[in-house]
């Protein structure tokens, strides 16, 4: 390897976050709500694309979606608002935390974190949770 490719490619993998940059969860039902389905987070350039999918079950209307510090029956308050779900779809560009940074699928693994569905009659009962892991 000529020494002007080897430091492009090293160059290269320094700047890559080096995870991945898509990964689907699972999303189990909670308090018997009969919604289940995945999550799909995908880094994008403009941020973090989160696809959720989850059956209906007993769903009355709009249900909030949010990603959440800590795993499922453990979350810490909402880090990151996302679309509501709706008829079990929702889909979300986040695009920056706080801090103004670019919000990656890298960030989120390094922590505890877990997508969370809250019921549209109830926010305070969840009923649907994956864990971002």
């Amino acid at each position: 390897m000529t020494r002007p490719l080897f430091t492009a490619l090293t160059a290269a993998f320094a700047l890559c976050a080096c995870g991945p940059s898509e990964l689907t969860i699972t999303m189990n039902e909670d308090n018997g709500s009969g919604q289940v389905g995945t999550a799909t987070l995908t880094d994008t350039s403009d941020g973090l694309k989160v696809v959720i999918s989850v059956s209906k079950g007993n769903a009355t209307g709009p249900e909030a979606a949010h990603i959440h510090p800590g795993r499922c029956g453990e979350l810490g308050p909402p880090k990151y608002p996302l679309e509501e779900v709706v008829d079990g779809a929702s889909t979300t560009l986040v695009v920056k935390d706080l801090d103004g940074n670019l919000v990656r699928l890298s960030s989120l693994l390094q922590s505890p974190f877990a997508v969370n569905v809250h019921s549209a009659a109830d926010s305070t009962v969840y009923v649907s949770c994956g864990n971002i892991q």
